[in-house]
């Protein structure tokens, strides 16, 4: 017992750097200015090995460098990926009818229009997600998407109806999730993308009349629940 015991915690330790290196490939990877291709990695694993194989003897380079080289692979693979299920560039800027059901607290904006002008207008910027196109979309495979959205100047009907689990069908423009260049600033593009966001937009009225389709089940239980308190 007391030997098998011993075996595990050497061979727990002797994976601790591995991990250790693995994790860090992946933080690296996220903190690169500009995402390599993915092929790049391809071509440059094998030649890495085989390095690390001939001088196998002399140093102990081989499982560091498969650590690192598979954590690299992972952090590129899902942030490709993650660059590629955004809105397509061809659909950047378009006009889209969609069924949604909205899937966050709202958050209420008040804006004033100059000085010592006491007329306000509210906004409301949420996330929803996208249950179908309706009529012809540029953009296939928008089911399921999730869209971080604004709506300018609403009346209190629609600051009343629109709440989590409100499913609605609107007239958007969309366009890709974008952030400041600014190095120095909080990246906005970076949390859109870690959210999964498809694409940012907001309601345009003037091009189809917004309908409210109801709630959820679960929806409906919580304001019946909340109105009876």
């Amino acid at each position: 017992m007391g030997v098998a015991a011993d075996t595990g915690r050497a061979g727990a330790a002797g994976l601790t750097p591995l991990l250790w290196i693995y994790s860090l490939a992946i933080v690296a990877s996220g903190c690169l200015s500009r995402l390599p291709p993915l092929h790049y990695l391809l071509w440059l694993s094998p030649l890495l090995l085989g390095v690390a194989w001939l001088l196998r003897r002399r140093t102990r380079l081989l499982p560091p460098l498969i650590a690192a080289l598979v954590g690299a692979g992972w952090a590129l693979h899902h942030n490709h990926q993650a660059l590629a299920e955004r809105l397509p560039l061809d659909a950047y800027g378009g006009d889209f009818l969609l069924e949604l059901q909205v899937v966050s607290l709202p958050e209420i904006r008040i804006a004033s229009f100059g000085l010592g002008d006491r007329s306000r207008a509210t906004s409301l910027r949420f996330s929803a997600r996208v249950l179908a196109p309706v009529g012809a979309s540029p953009s296939p495979g928008m089911e399921g998407q999730l869209l971080d959205l604004t709506w300018y100047r609403v009346d209190p009907q629609v600051r009343q109806q629109l709440r989590a689990g409100s499913r609605w069908l609107l007239p958007l423009r969309l366009k890709r999730p974008r952030g400041s260049i600014n190095p120095h600033g909080f990246d906005y593009e970076g949390w859109l993308l870690q959210r999964g966001v498809y694409a940012t937009g907001y309601v345009r009225p003037q091009d189809h009349r917004p309908r409210y389709l109801g709630d959820t089940l679960a929806c409906r239980r919580c304001a019946s629940g909340c109105a009876t308190d």
